[in-house]
């Protein structure tokens, strides 16, 4: 091989090797850009999401507008989207006050890490380590409806809704208590919040 030819093949070697660089440099953009977050922890976008069956999954959205301070609150079930909720937000020491444009709707959520959690629904009792664990958490809402939910350590579980009984088994994974509901309903994951338990969240997306 002469040496036009050997100098021609580094030179495509070499920009080969950039081009791999610049793909690479690219995809780490684009997912770091993604959902950026600001100085106080805020991700852009956060979802939450429920299965039921064979049911179309259902989509809670929230989405927040730096540049003028708004939020935009949505629903999608399927290909179908509704908007739940819009207006101003406002942060300050880990929370985030959003309030609605009709100023009716006034919802504090936490900035934990990935998640967005919603304080007003913690729910009373405490959760400890491990993956399994005995413990009986309760909330009621305004309305006087209350919710109670009894961890076994054999990893089974009982959810009195306001008077209609469930079971199933459960499971912590980190921050979060993974359920399998034994009617084969959706059952949304309950998050642990300094040792609370709430399934009123949303995660960064």
């Amino acid at each position: 091989m002469n040496q036009k030819a050997e100098l021609k093949k580094r030179w495509m070697m070499i920009s080969i090797v950039f081009a791999v660089i610049a793909v690479v440099i690219l995809v780490y953009m684009l997912i770091a850009f993604r959902n950026k977050k600001d100085v106080n922890g805020l991700y852009e976008t956060y979802q939450m999401s429920v299965s039921s069956g064979d049911s179309a999954k259902t989509v809670f959205c929230m989405t927040f507008m730096p540049s003028d301070q708004t939020y935009v609150e949505s629903l999608t079930v399927g290909d179908k989207s509704t908007e739940l909720s819009k207006g101003t937000y406002e942060e300050k020491d880990g929370t985030v006050v959003l309030t609605s444009e009709d100023k009716d709707n006034v919802q504090s959520f936490a900035i934990s890490g990935k998640y967005l959690v919603a304080t007003d629904f913690l729910y009373d009792g405490d959760v400890p380590d491990g993956d399994t664990f005995e413990a009986t958490c309760k909330y009621t809402n305004k309305n006087n409806a209350t919710y109670t939910i009894s961890f076994k350590k054999d990893g089974t579980y009982t959810l009195d809704d306001n008077g209609d009984s469930k079971d199933g088994t459960y499971k912590r994974e980190g921050d979060l208590i993974k359920r399998t509901d034994s009617s084969g309903d959706g059952a949304i994951d309950y998050l642990v919040y300094k040792n609370q338990i709430t399934n009123s969240y949303y995660v960064a997306k």
